[in-house]
């Protein structure tokens, strides 16, 4: 294994570290922009392709890469005239301008993996991955059980509400929220499920530790996010005898499940219009009439909490900067033209993986990447309608990760492995 691919597999086990190590670094209207130890494994992992980059005079330049630099404009764009147009102050501007700035750092995962790791590499870091989420899983499922209230149990002086809701026993493993948990754990689902309907060796146990645990999560927006990434899998895929059984298998255990997650999912309020559902009809709300006083450039990346204060709205806690919406979420921040270059952005990714099918041949388990990849871009859009995930560091590393294979797979091929298609 290189050294780059060590880093990569570094940085999926920082992300098991989650929300438990936190180091706050700037802090402004009751929000933080903490240090992860996720964040320093990146910065030296993407410095070590720029290294590389400019010791081979070669930088990789893909249609992933050009849409993503083309958001990042438009979005510092936004950011850089959000002062005349929404009226925030310089400190306003520079904390929005460090969020760009760790997006563009996170960004930078998929160029210097689908760069300069090799097609051996990336199967080892692929393994990797499925292997860090089985833990999460496993330790979420031990969480849920015997250790109710993390996130209070992790930081007993937090706020309840605004720095970590109060969970009981949903599975929230390392992250400390159900909804980030359950979108890694619908990540690790579709790179299973790709697997095994493109013909590889995939265990039932891992199927059913991840599945189990999703469960546990309670988490609506996460379960719509599964439905939504199997649909992707089977249309991928097409008509199979896997893709059959697979469906006959999900359905089986979904009814011999349903009776048993009842009451639980009664426990907590999920049968019902809750707050929690009322809450994110708020939040559309507050991010359509963003959307629509400024229609083009939107407010400003991750400024929210600061334009809040203009229409009056209560912008305290960790929460304050975020809206649930997903893409109207991006459309807030970035306007009509930013979530114009985000989907585009998407939309080349999903191409890019979809048309390496021919071109992974050698090997089952590197096409069902081709199939994974689609399908979470599905999963983690829908999934974001309801939390806040497209712009969380902890879930972009691994998606930027496994969205950087297909590229990374097609790179010096090993031999063909017997038996393949």
């Amino acid at each position: 294994m290189s050294a780059l691919a060590g880093l990569a597999v570094a940085i999926l086990v920082a992300v098991l570290s989650g929300n438990v190590v936190r180091l706050p670094l700037l802090a402004t209207g009751g929000k933080s922009a903490p240090l992860l130890p996720l964040d320093v494994v990146v910065v030296a992992f993407v410095s070590l392709g720029v290294v590389e980059a400019w010791r081979q005079r070669r930088f990789g330049v893909d249609g992933v890469a050009v849409a993503g630099g083309l958001f990042l404009a438009i979005a510092g764009m936004a950011l850089v005239t959000a002062g005349a147009r929404v009226g925030l102050e310089g400190r306003d501007l520079l904390f929005g301008g460090a969020y760009l700035a760790r997006w563009a750092l996170y960004f930078g995962i998929y160029v210097t993996a689908s760069t300069w790791l090799t097609a051996r590499d990336a199967m080892d870091v692929l393994r990797a991955m499925r292997l860090v989420i089985m833990v999460f899983a496993a330790f979420g499922i031990v969480q849920a059980l015997f250790l109710p209230g993390f996130a209070q149990l992790v930081y007993p002086d937090s706020a309840l509400y605004q720095d970590w809701d109060p969970q009981g026993r949903r599975l929230v493993s390392t992250f400390l929220d159900p909804n980030y948990a359950g979108i890694l754990l619908v990540i690790g689902l579709t790179v299973w499920g790709g697997s095994y309907l493109a013909g590889a060796k995939a265990s039932a146990w891992e199927g059913l530790l991840l599945g189990t645990a999703l469960i546990l999560t309670l988490s609506r927006g996460s379960a719509l996010a599964a439905a939504a990434a199997g649909a992707t899998l089977l249309v991928a895929r097409g008509a199979t005898v896997r893709a059959a059984r697979l469906l006959v298998v999900a359905m089986l255990l979904l009814i011999v499940a349903t009776p048993l997650l009842l009451p639980y999912a009664a426990d907590y309020d999920k049968l019902l219009v809750d707050g929690s559902a009322l809450q994110r009809l708020l939040a559309w709300q507050k991010a359509l009439i963003l959307v629509s006083d400024h229609p083009w450039l939107g407010v400003g990346f991750n400024t929210v909490g600061f334009a809040a204060r203009r229409y009056g709205w209560m912008a305290e806690g960790a929460s304050s900067f975020g809206l649930d919406g997903g893409l109207l979420f991006i459309a807030a921040l970035t306007g009509v033209i930013g979530l114009s270059a985000f989907l585009l952005l998407l939309w080349v990714l999903a191409r890019s993986a979809w048309s390496s099918w021919d071109a992974l041949s050698w090997s089952p388990e590197a096409r069902g990447v081709t199939l994974a990849v689609p399908a979470s871009i599905v999963a983690v859009t829908v999934q974001a309608t309801f939390a806040n995930t497209l712009l969380m560091s902890l879930v972009l590393a691994p998606c930027w990760l496994l969205w950087a294979m297909p590229r990374a797979l097609r790179r010096n091929p090993p031999a063909r492995q017997a038996g393949a298609p």
